[in-house]
C-alpha cells in the first residue's frame, strides 16, 4: 500500500509507470485496452482512496484493483479491499469509485417519495440519474455495487455465501453531498454505504470500524486463489426466477437496462402513456438474463407482463421449464405472432431477440394471427411498456428487420415515448471472454458494413484465453468423439451446422441422415412436434436428452446455450485468398438464397448465422470446416498447436 501511494503521488514519470503496469494487468485480465479516460480515472480515484486508507492507519490492507467478476470477465469492480476485523475474521470491501460531480433524477424520477414504493418494493429514491458527460441515464450506483457484492458473496469459495464478510462502498471523491443529495434518498441497507468528498471523515471512521490495522495479504491470497462456485446455466434457473425463489445477479449495463424498464413502468402507470425501451447487445451479452429477471420480478408484483420470444426453440424451451411451475406460468411466454390480436393489453411486454421481427405476420391456418402490419407496431401496441432486446448481427432471414432504427421509427409512428438506447458490452457466454467474441467478429468480418471494407480487414491470430477453449477438428467424426467425451464427463454439448444440406422431412416419421461429409453422416434435428423414441423435437434439441445425436441448425440453436459448441462450417462460407467469402450456390436454405435476396444481404445473413452458432458455447467451441483450404486457414489463425488442433 505504501509503495502504491508513493507511485501515485510522486512525479509524473512514476505515475506513468504505475499506469503502464495497471494497463498491462487490465489487458491480461479482460482482453481489452484501457482508454485514456480510464487511465486518468485510475490516477485520480486511486490517489484519493489510497490517501484515505493511509490516514485511517490501514496502510497494510491489500488493495485489489480492477477485480474481475468470477462469473463475467467483462465486468470489474474498481477496488476490493482485503483485511481482517478486530476479531481477526476475514473482511472484504468492494469500493466503487465515482468521479461524478453532480447528478439529477432522470425525467419524472424526481417525484415524491410516496411514488417510489412500487408494490412494496424499492424506494424511497430515484432509480435513474442524469450525469453530466455520460450519454445515457445511469442506474443508482448502489445497484451496481450490490451486483458486485452479491457475485462475490455467492460465487467466491472463500466467502462461501457469508454476507457479513462482504461490505460495499460507493465513494464519490469529487462530489459534495449537496450536489448528489438525490442518491441519499435510497433506503439504507446493511453494509452498503455512500460517501462524498465533504464526508471524508465519515468514510475514514467507517473504514476503521470495519478493518483492524493488520496485514491483508493472507486474506487477499485466499480470496484470489479460492475456488469459484460454478454459475448455474441460465435455463436451469428459469422456473426459480419466475417463481421468485432466486434472482439472476445483474451487473453494470444490465442494471441500467433493468432500472430503465422499472422507470418506464412507474411512469406509464402515472400518465397512462406508452413507452419503448431498447437494449442492444451482442450474442452472450446477457439480454435473455435481463428478460427473464424482468419477467420474474414484475410478474411477482402482480404486473401484467409477458415475454415474446423471437425464436421458437427459445419459446418452447422456456415454456417447458415453466410448465411444472405454478399454474399459468408457461402462458407468460409466447412467440411474436400471438400479439397481432392480443386478448388484453399488458402492462409490460418483453421482446427477446427483437431483431427477428418481421415486416408482417403470416401464420398459416390462423387467420387471427395474420396481419400486414409490421410486427414491431403490433408488439408496441400490445403493452403500455414494450422492452426490445436486439442485435442486428443475429438477424438470419431476409424479412427480419428488428433494428434499432426500425423500432424507433415504429415508436414515432405510434407517438410512443422512446428511451435512450442502452448498450450491453459485457460477455456472459463463451467463458465471459470478450477476447473470443471480438476475435470471432473480426474473423467473420462483422462490423464492416460493406464488402470492400470487409475484404481489407486484417484478422489477427487467436490470442488465446484461459476462460474459453477454441479448437479445430480435422473431421466431424473427430469433433463428435471429443464432444462425446465432454458429455461423459458431465458437461453438455451439441453439434450444429450451416444450412448446406437438404432437409428431408420423411413422412414416415423417421430421420434421414441428410448431413453427409465423407463417410460420416447424421440426421438434422427432428422436424416433428413430439419425441421420436430418444429423439427430442427440434424446439427442444438444445436442451433435452438425445439431442447430441442430431445436427442442429441456427433456428434450433439461436437464443440457447450449452457447455461445448461443435460447429460444422459448410461450403457456403469458405476461405479464399486469405479471407472468408460466401457462396450462395452451396447454401440449401431456399428462403435465404432466394433470387430476390441481394448478394450483400445474403452475405450478411450467412455471416450472422455462423456468428450465432459459434457463440453458443459456455466453455469452448470446436470448429470443423468441410473445405480443406478453410480448415488450413482456420488452423493457421488458431496457431496449429496440438492442444488446439484435433486430428
Amino acid at each position: 500500500m505504501r509503495t502504491l501511494r508513493e507511485e501515485l503521488t510522486s512525479p509524473s514519470v512514476s505515475q506513468r509507470a504505475f499506469v503502464r503496469a495497471l494497463s498491462a494487468h487490465y489487458k491480461e485480465a479482460t482482453g481489452r485496452t484501457a482508454s485514456p479516460g480510464q487511465k486518468k480515472a485510475w490516477v485520480n480515484s486511486l490517489s484519493s482512496l489510497t490517501a484515505d486508507l493511509m490516514d485511517a492507519g490501514l496502510d497494510r490492507l491489500e488493495m485489489i484493483v480492477e477485480y474481475v467478476m468470477p462469473t463475467n470477465k467483462s465486468s470489474q469492480a474498481d477496488v476490493v479491499l482485503a483485511g481482517v476485523d478486530r476479531l481477526g475474521r476475514d473482511v472484504l470491501m468492494v469500493v466503487e469509485l465515482k468521479q461524478w460531480g453532480t447528478v439529477t433524477p432522470y425525467e419524472d424520477d424526481a417525484s415524491s417519495d410516496a411514488d417510489w414504493a412500487v408494490d412494496g418494493e424499492g424506494g424511497p429514491g430515484p432509480e435513474l440519474f442524469v450525469v453530466p458527460g455520460l450519454p445515457t441515464p445511469q442506474a443508482h450506483p448502489l445497484d451496481q455495487l450490490e451486483g458486485y457484492c452479491s457475485t462475490i458473496t455467492h460465487y467466491c469459495g472463500m466467502v462461501g455465501g457469508r454476507e457479513e464478510v462482504v461490505h460495499g462502498v460507493v465513494y464519490l471523491h469529487d462530489a459534495q453531498r449537496s450536489s448528489v443529495e438525490d442518491l441519499f434518498r435510497r433506503a439504507p441497507q446493511p453494509r452498503r454505504h455512500i460517501f462524498t468528498a465533504d464526508r471524508r471523515g465519515e468514510f475514514i471512521r467507517y473504514l476503521r470500524e470495519v478493518f483492524a490495522p493488520e496485514p491483508g495479504w493472507d486474506v487477499a491470497d485466499r480470496f484470489l486463489s479460492g475456488v469459484v462456485v460454478p454459475s448455474p446455466a441460465l435455463l436451469d434457473m428459469v422456473a426459480d426466477i419466475v417463481a421468485g425463489r432466486r434472482h439472476f445477479t445483474l451487473l453494470d449495463q444490465q442494471v441500467d437496462a433493468y432500472n430503465a424498464v422499472e422507470h418506464a413502468v412507474r411512469s406509464a402507470r402515472s400518465d397512462r402513456a406508452r413507452r419503448v425501451v431498447v437494449v442492444v447487445g451482442r450474442a452472450g451479452s446477457g439480454k435473455t438474463a435481463i428478460a427473464l429477471e424482468l419477467l420474474g420480478r414484475l410478474s411477482g408484483r402482480g404486473i401484467r407482463v409477458e415475454l415474446a420470444a423471437g425464436s421458437a426453440a427459445m419459446a418452447k424451451t422456456v415454456q417447458k421449464e415453466l410448465a411444472g411451475n405454478r399454474k399459468g406460468h408457461a402462458k407468460l411466454v409466447n412467440k411474436f405472432h400471438r400479439y397481432v390480436d392480443p386478448d388484453r393489453e399488458l402492462d409490460v411486454l418483453i421482446v427477446d431477440e427483437a431483431h427477428r421481427a418481421r415486416d408482417r405476420t403470416r401464420i398459416q391456418r390462423h387467420a387471427r394471427y395474420t396481419s400486414d402490419e409490421h410486427q414491431l407496431r403490433t408488439l408496441i401496441k400490445a403493452a403500455r411498456v414494450t422492452v426490445f432486446l436486439t442485435d442486428h448481427h443475429q438477424s438470419i432471414r431476409p424479412n427480419e428487420c428488428g433494428t434499432v432504427t426500425a423500432i424507433k421509427n415504429a415508436a414515432q409512428e405510434l407517438d410512443v415515448h422512446f428511451y435512450p438506447v442502452i448498450e450491453l458490452e459485457q460477455q456472459w457466454r463463451c467463458g465471459g471472454s470478450s477476447v473470443y467474441e471480438g476475435w470471432l467478429r473480426a474473423v467473420l468480418g462483422l462490423g464492416a458494413e460493406d464488402l470492400e471494407a470487409r475484404a481489407d480487414r486484417n484478422v489477427e491470430k487467436w490470442p488465446g484465453d484461459p476462460s474459453f477453449d477454441v479448437k479445430i477438428a480435422s473431421s466431424p467424426a473427430v469433433m463428435e468423439d471429443f464432444l462425446r467425451s465432454k458429455i461423459e464427463a458431465g458437461q453438455s454439448a451439441r453439434i450444429a451446422a450451416g444450412y448446406c444440406w437438404r432437409w428431408d422431412k420423411n413422412p414416415e416419421g423417421e430421420l434421414t441422415k441428410d448431413v453427409r461429409i465423407g463417410d460420416w453422416e447424421r440426421p438434422w434435428n427432428s422436424p416433428w412436434p413430439g419425441r421420436l423414441g430418444n429423439v427430442p423435437p427440434s424446439s427442444l434439441w438444445a436442451s433435452q436428452d438425445g439431442g447430441f445425436d442430431q445436427i442442429g441448425c441456427v433456428y434450433t440453436a439461436q437464443g440457447l446455450e450449452y457447455d461445448w459448441a461443435g460447429v460444422i462450417i459448410g461450403d457456403d462460407l469458405v476461405a479464399r485468398g486469405g479471407r472468408l467469402v460466401v457462396d450462395r450456390n452451396k447454401n440449401a436454405d431456399q428462403v435465404v438464397r432466394a433470387s430476390q435476396v441481394s448478394d450483400e444481404r445474403f452475405d450478411q445473413l450467412i455471416r450472422n448465422t455462423y456468428y450465432i452458432l459459434l457463440t453458443r458455447g459456455l466453455r469452448g467451441v470446436v470448429i470443423c470446416s468441410t473445405d480443406e483450404e478453410t480448415r488450413a486457414y482456420l488452423r493457421d489463425l488458431i496457431g496449429g498447436s496440438p492442444e488446439a488442433c484435433l486430428d
